[in-house]
């Protein structure tokens, strides 16, 4: 018995509802509108004025680039040499994260039986781990890569939002099925619709947006070679431009999702499988996993002592 079906009225006062709750500062706001166009050059000088003027977002702009994932040589306390250190990808990626970590990371994912610190470590490693694929074939769009993986949930935090009448309801994860199917079964909407809706009222790229609310669709296959493994020195073809971000976030999702136990062992296997034609052997993932360390230093580094 579905807990909520809801209607589409119900879902566009929804989204418009948690977007304001979840809305980001008006520095944050600032600076993603700032930041929207990819083709536009911002100086770095401006975005450190910006920084300024709301010392929380500038002091975990510092934490982070401070943090071991850096490994800078000496700390630094000058928001505007923070700035060219992490790139605007990762401040804008930063400031989104501000506007719903922050709460998340506080709370009971209740729907989906969860913490919600949990919610937050598996946005961060498929955010370090599409970095990584990404980093691999188009270096340059390294920065999106990691704000898609960081963002590609954000409907599930809509769905908390809609969640009533839970009396009995079994927690949605780990998921033996598919989650989309489970959560439209449950309330008639799931977590991709709702995540594309927020990121339109967030005004983010049609390229974001369509990973949101992509991620869970089956990869189309290219006539192309594995990514990672063989011959180191191969000359590997690529697949066409449009493909390469919404299957590394995929990817990265489902290694997440393997580490933090959040799918079951069978659904683990089926999914991983269908990405061996990218992805040739085991260590092609223990690599992507590897990456991944660096999420946990720097969701302690944001919000303290993580207990998952």
């Amino acid at each position: 018995m579905p807990a909520t079906l809801l209607s589409p009225a119900q879902i566009d006062r929804l989204v418009e509802r948690q977007a304001h709750l979840m809305a980001p500062s008006a520095a944050a706001r600032r600076l993603l509108d700032l930041t929207s166009d990819p083709q536009l050059e911002v100086p770095s000088k401006q975005i450190a004025s910006i920084l300024g003027s709301e010392p929380a977002l500038a002091a975990q702009v510092l934490q982070w680039v401070n943090s071991a994932i850096f490994a800078l040589p000496s700390p630094v306390s000058d928001i505007s040499r923070a700035v060219p250190l992490l790139g605007l990808s990762r401040i804008r990626a930063l400031a989104l994260a501000q506007a719903f970590f922050t709460k998340a990371a506080k709370e009971e994912m209740v729907v989906y039986g969860v913490k919600g610190i949990t919610f937050c470590l598996h946005g961060l490693e498929t955010a370090f781990g599409a970095a990584y694929l990404m980093k691999q074939h188009e270096p340059a769009r390294e920065g999106d890569a990691f704000t898609a993986g960081l963002l590609h949930d954000i409907g599930m935090l809509l769905m908390e939002g809609a969640a009533e009448n839970l009396d009995g309801q079994t927690p949605l994860l780990p998921a033996s099925r598919p989650l989309c199917q489970l959560e439209r079964e449950r309330f008639g909407v799931d977590h991709t619709i709702l995540g594309r809706s927020l990121a339109t009222q967030w005004r983010l790229s049609d390229e974001q947006k369509a990973v949101i609310s992509g991620h869970h669709q089956e990869p189309r296959r290219s006539p192309m070679a594995t990514w990672m493994g063989g011959d180191p020195h191969e000359v590997v073809p690529q697949p066409p431009a449009t493909d390469i971000l919404p299957l590394v976030v995929q990817i990265a999702d489902r290694c997440s999702e393997r580490r933090l136990m959040l799918s079951t062992a069978t659904a683990q296997e089926g999914d991983l499988r269908t990405y061996r034609h990218l992805m040739s052997d085991e260590a092609s993932f223990a690599a992507v996993e590897e990456a991944m360390d660096d999420a946990a230093p720097m969701l302690a580094s944001l919000f303290g002592d993580v207990t998952l």
